[in-house]
């Protein structure tokens, strides 16, 4: 089953979840029934077991994001411009064209395909920044910019603006992180290949739950960026409700109660508990 995948929504009736899994197994395995598949499931890998307030971690994050990814897609269904232009025409378009990247990060967080989610990661992050420093021009600035200019604007690692509204998040050292995982930086060898002295080799790492784990609060910390960004560009284009951003002497600043903040706290702790107890 291992080169087998199946990609399955997150809100999809449970029991209809396992049939579909049963199904898989019952035809790779050869069993005659479903109901022995079913029951075949649970004692697959006994090794599973010790891993599994991992696995329980991994799901309350990712459907933390995917409530977050589905309330974004709403606000922006449901956004009423006051006014199109080519700056409301590239927001909206990018903001669209994440949904593709968030539905295949998923994809590849739950399988444990590490440097390959970042690097999704990584692409998200990019495309938000390009939506935050577009929305800086109006629409006459941006028709009168060079090539030069735009270039330089819209650089993916033009990266002041959003430190300027999200001034405790750390972006740099965020997306200096995920670059080095993208690009397979030199420090980053170790966290696929290690030396065994028990084999006298050395070990590839595959996959890692823990990995998982790791990919998906960047997912959760790129979902923190999204609203503030989606609110930020938004702000000033069409009527919309606040709630990463609040305004403060008629500027937007970050909510300090925002969900998002609570929840990547909390997921934090749970994983340094993990850490520490397995």
């Amino acid at each position: 089953m291992s080169n087998l995948y199946y990609f399955l929504p997150d809100d999809l009736d449970e029991s209809l979840k396992n049939d579909i899994k049963a199904a898989f197994v019952k035809y790779h395995m050869g069993y005659k029934t479903l109901e022995i598949a079913k029951n075949k499931i649970k004692n697959l890998n006994p090794s599973l077991a010790k891993k599994e307030p991992y696995n329980l971690l991994l799901e309350d994050i990712l459907n933390t994001v995917w409530q977050a990814k589905t309330e974004f897609r709403k606000n922006l269904d449901n956004l009423k411009l006051k006014e199109e232009t080519v700056i409301s025409l590239g927001l909206t378009s990018t903001f669209i064209r994440l949904e593709n990247s968030y539905e295949s990060l998923f994809f590849l967080i739950k399988n444990q395909f590490f440097f390959e989610s970042v690097s999704i990661n990584r692409l998200i992050f990019e495309q938000l920044n390009y939506c935050l420093n577009l929305s800086q021009f109006t629409p006459e600035e941006y028709e009168n910019l060079s090539f030069n200019q735009m270039k330089s604007s819209l650089s993916p690692t033009n990266i002041k603006n959003l430190k300027n509204i999200l001034p405790e998040s750390e972006i740099g050292k965020f997306y200096s992180e995920l670059s080095e995982f993208a690009h397979i930086d030199m420090k980053r060898v170790r966290d696929y290949l290690n030396f065994s002295e028990k084999v006298n080799d050395y070990l590839i790492t595959l996959k890692d739950i823990r990995q998982s784990i790791l990919s998906a609060m960047y997912l959760l910390k790129n979902t923190e960026i999204h609203g503030a960004v989606f609110e930020y560009c938004f702000y000033n284009l069409a009527d919309i409700k606040l709630k990463f951003l609040k305004t403060q002497k008629e500027k937007l600043v970050l909510n300090p109660k925002r969900r998002t903040k609570t929840k990547y706290n909390n997921y934090v702790d749970r994983y340094n508990k993990l850490l520490i107890l397995l």
